[in-house]
């Protein structure tokens, strides 16, 4: 038996235990469950760091981008509130983590949270039936809009990183988007029917938002609409911006069709380009169908572009605003106003470009420009070979008005009436410090119809000699063209 004065201590001891282990079940369920509980709270979350590491899923791999380079340490990754015990640093470069064992077989985590030294990132995922679930695989959606990241402001745009997320902007035309890998839109249904259907298909429903392809690539666009306008990636694009967008496939549609935008008005892109097929009817470009006012820059097309009415290269029908630091290369084939990079330039300036196409149209076909009306083309050039029954010229179908300054013509041009090595019909205007090659072009004339000065044909050596802007060339700037060697044309500086 035990006295009073030793049952007093033994109180006090075992009251202590029983504290003490309260003490370590409570830290542990806490532990376990903070990433889910105490963190949900936004104002238990000052230290999140979603300004500094940025993570998303692409299958089982967490990838966690660092775009502000800081040095910080995985001290825990929870998927689901369970600990992966997971430890590791995070470079500049980001970080890569398999997760696969940590994962449900569906794929489908509702939160992950990373503690670091310096605070607890999470990241929330959503799941809607209407997304195809091939793709969650890929690409988690992670924001209730449909989207891997992001709420659609400037500063922190929707990021997307599969096809559904891309045809989801077409529900939220207004936001801000950050591509944040290569995208695939060669499965299913996008690759089958009508295919993908264009983000804004009209004015009163256009894209009016900002796009950053940010130099990753959006690969087998699929698009059959022969009957519909405004066709293209984005169909119709008011007040918006395009740049570092990279993509390829087959586009079909009707009026208003390019590769990237069916129509852009008082829109810029900036550092884009389409590869592959594009068909319509009229206003058909390889990248833009038809442009009215804004911008396009250091961008270019690849591949075959086919329409009747306006159609380029690189834009079917450019009014208004700049081409700059841009071309486009492959096959134009049309009926009237068919140029290697624009079919119709009205009032629009095309400075520092240039085409090396095949170039075959009935009226009106150009190797650089169908038809150019009142409109300056500087610093630009093409080697397109052209074809065409009437009105046919080695840079410009037909010029009305303005300027075309330091710029030339190689390409072979063949025709049935009114046909020159440099323009077919020169109307008016001022053609400056420019030049064909007569030998190259086949063609004895500068003009189909018409006269100026200013333009010269050249033989190929004496436009290939000079390798500065020396000679035929003491007007044309060093910080616009590239001479090379004798053995060459001029060629671009950025080239």
């Amino acid at each position: 038996m035990f006295s009073k004065k030793s049952i007093g201590p033994l109180i006090a001891i075992s009251l202590l235990i029983v504290v003490s282990v309260v003490a370590v079940i409570g830290f542990q369920t806490w532990y376990n469950t903070y990433s889910s509980e105490i963190f949900s709270d936004n104002e238990q979350q000052s230290n999140i760091l979603d300004n500094n590491i940025k993570p998303y899923l692409l299958g089982n791999t967490l990838n966690i981008l660092n775009p502000n380079g800081n040095n910080l340490t995985i001290l825990q990754i929870l998927v689901d509130g369970k600990k992966t015990n997971i430890s590791a640093n995070i470079s500049s470069e980001g970080l890569k983590v398999d997760l696969s064992e940590f994962l449900a077989s569906n794929n489908e985590v509702e939160k992950i949270s990373i503690i670091t030294n310096n605070g607890i990132v999470t990241k929330e995922f959503y799941y809607y039936k209407s997304i195809s679930q091939s793709n969650n695989f890929l690409c988690n959606i992670t924001t209730p809009e449909g989207f891997a990241g992001g709420d659609g402001s400037l500063a922190n745009p929707w990021e997307i990183c599969n096809c559904d997320m891309l045809q989801n902007i077409s529900n939220y035309l207004g936001g801000n988007y950050s591509q944040i890998c290569d995208i695939d839109c060669g499965i299913y249904p996008y690759n089958v029917g009508e295919g993908f259907n264009p983000i804004g298909d009209s004015w009163s429903n256009c894209f009016r938002g900002n796009y950053n392809g940010n130099n990753f690539k959006i690969n087998n666009l699929y698009i059959n609409r022969s009957i519909e306008n405004y066709v293209g990636l984005f169909g119709y694009v008011y007040y918006g911006n395009i740049n570092n967008s990279y993509s390829s496939g087959s586009v079909v549609g009707n009026n208003s069709v390019g590769g990237l935008v069916g129509s852009l008005e008082d829109s810029n892109i900036y550092n884009s380009y389409f590869c592959g097929s594009v068909v319509g009817n009229n206003n058909v470009g390889g990248l833009v169908g038809d442009k009215y006012y804004g911008d396009i820059d250091n961008s270019y097309f690849s591949g075959s572009v086919v329409g009747d009415w306006g159609v380029g290269g690189l834009v079917g029908v450019h009014y208004g605003s700049n081409i700059d630091n841009s071309y486009s290369t492959g096959l134009v084939f049309g009926n009237d106003y068919v140029g290697g990079l624009v079919g119709e330039n009205y009032f629009g300036n095309i400075d520092n470009s240039y085409s090396s196409s095949s170039v075959v149209g009935n009226d009106y076909v150009g190797g650089l420009v169908g038809e150019n009306y009142f409109g300056n083309i500087d610093n630009s050039y093409s080697s397109s070979s052209v074809v065409g029954n009437e009105t046919v010229g080695g840079l410009v179908g037909v010029h009305y008005g303005s300027n075309i300054d330091n710029s030339y013509s190689t390409g072979s041009v063949v025709g049935n009436f009114t046909f020159g090595g440099f323009v077919g019909n020169f109307t008016s205007g001022n053609i400056l410090n420019s030049y064909y090659d007569n030998e190259t072009s086949n063609q004895s004339n500068a003009f189909g119809s018409g006269s100026t000065t200013g333009i010269v044909g050249k033989t190929t050596i004496e436009l290939q000699t000079p390798t500065s802007n020396t000679g035929i060339y003491a007007n044309w700037s060093l910080s616009n063209w590239n001479f090379g060697t004798s053995n060459d044309y001029p060629k671009l500086a950025w080239e």
